[in-house]
């Protein structure tokens, strides 16, 4: 059985949308029943990188909570194609305006927008996504699993 692959494309569109397209692949001379066999791992993979994008955006919204002015950034995962087992991950940065505040500075009282991150929302979405991590490490175990009892019999 040949080894797996997974080809990533990270592509940043000029109106400030990234997407990250993972598709899994397999080396030429595998048959079909391989690639079955092995989709279940490369389906789990390629979740895995998606939601690794996810908890990059998370992590830079939190570090970010108390920056002036930042914008926090959203990621929505989506399936690939029926049968292909991958998943993409749309990074959108979303420019909803901030709360304003009256901050002193040297130039006298100046009107200041804040970070638009909202931490109530970040780290429940942190939790949910560590949740997401382990259902998808348990269902590559159960293939691996799977696989190695098949390669036994055989």
């Amino acid at each position: 059985m040949g080894r797996f692959y997974a080809y990533n494309k990270f592509v940043i569109f000029s109106n400030g949308h990234a997407r990250l397209s993972l598709v899994p692949t397999l080396p030429r001379g595998n048959e079909d029943g391989d690639k079955k066999m092995i989709s279940g791992i490369s389906s789990g993979l390629s979740a895995l990188k998606a939601l690794t994008v996810k908890t990059n955006s998370i992590a830079d919204n939190t570090a970010n909570v108390n920056t002036d002015g930042f914008k926090k950034t959203r990621v929505t995962l989506h399936a690939g194609a029926p049968g292909s087992g991958t998943v993409s991950a749309y990074v959108q940065r979303l420019n909803t305006p901030g709360p304003k505040v009256y901050e002193q500075t040297s130039k006298g009282e100046t009107l200041v927008e804040k970070s638009n991150v909202d931490l109530t929302g970040e780290l429940p979405a942190l939790k949910l996504n560590r949740r997401y991590f382990e259902a998808n490490i348990k269902a590559i175990q159960a293939q691996d699993k799977m696989l190695g009892t098949l390669l036994d019999i055989v």
